[in-house]
């Protein structure tokens, strides 16, 4: 049996190299598929969606300096609240126990409120949450905590 006849009965080197590519592109694309569908699923379930009512940092310092009759949210954990926040905080409750707390809110549910968390997703999605359970004037301060100390704003700590 000559070098031929082996040759001709086993596949090249850049035959099985191609195959083994093709056989690991085939095991790994559902894989892929499956981690951008997962994602995709946490996204939707912790992310406050764009068209979630917004004012800026601006807005809310310019309601306050004007007196205006607001009920402002901090959504933030005791740590973050402690550490720093703003003056005229008017309650605080964690992100998670939002659902548990709604009788610390205005009963009246046209009532305005404001939330901030650190950034403004944690807030975000509360602010949606209560504009679903019938909070009409529920607003998210975009930005949070952070766009307010970037504008230069004052925050004070401690308990």
């Amino acid at each position: 049996m000559g070098s031929g006849a082996f040759s001709a009965s086993r596949p090249s080197r850049n035959s099985r190299s191609r195959r083994i590519k093709q056989a690991l592109l085939l095991l790994l694309f559902p894989l892929l598929l499956s981690c951008k569908e997962a994602a995709d699923t946490a996204d939707d379930m912790t992310s406050a969606e764009p068209s979630i009512p917004a004012v800026t940092v601006e807005q809310l310092r310019q309601k306050v300096l004007a007196g205006e009759d607001i009920f402002l949210l901090d959504v933030r954990t005791v740590p973050e609240y402690v550490s720093e926040r703003l003056a005229f905080t008017d309650d605080l409750i964690a992100y998670e126990q939002v659902p548990d707390s709604l009788s610390q809110l205005p009963q009246d549910k046209s009532a305005p409120i404001y939330l901030f968390c650190r950034s403004g997703r944690r807030s975000g999605i509360v602010t949606q949450y209560l504009r679903e359970k019938g909070y009409s004037n529920a607003f998210n301060v975009a930005g949070g905590i952070v766009a307010w100390k970037a504008a230069g704003y004052e925050t004070i700590s401690g308990e």
